[in-house]
């Protein structure tokens, strides 16, 4: 469930116009603020608190870019890819 919160956040934040529903409840959620009800929602009812708080953290953080500095630069891939490790 936390992977699955977090790819709605980054499906969420890539278009965040309009609106979406939330499930079992007819309301209409900006997209932009959907992951966090969605959360609220899934907390109210009893769901992993920590887990489903880090997967929606990370979407947010994948989303807005904060998460590039943990990527590995072009540099390092191809000398680890041409490193022979047998």
């Amino acid at each position: 469930w936390p992977l699955l919160l977090c790819l709605i956040t980054i499906e969420c934040l890539s278009s965040p116009d309009g609106t979406r529903p939330l499930p079992c409840i007819p309301i209409q959620v900006p997209r932009d603020r959907y992951p966090a009800a969605l959360l609220l929602l899934l907390l109210i009812l009893g769901a992993p608190k920590l887990s489903l708080s880090l997967g929606c953290a990370y979407g947010y953080g994948y989303a807005k870019g904060y998460l590039e500095v943990l990527k590995p630069k072009p540099a390092l891939v191809s000398r680890c890819e041409a490193a022979s490790a047998l």
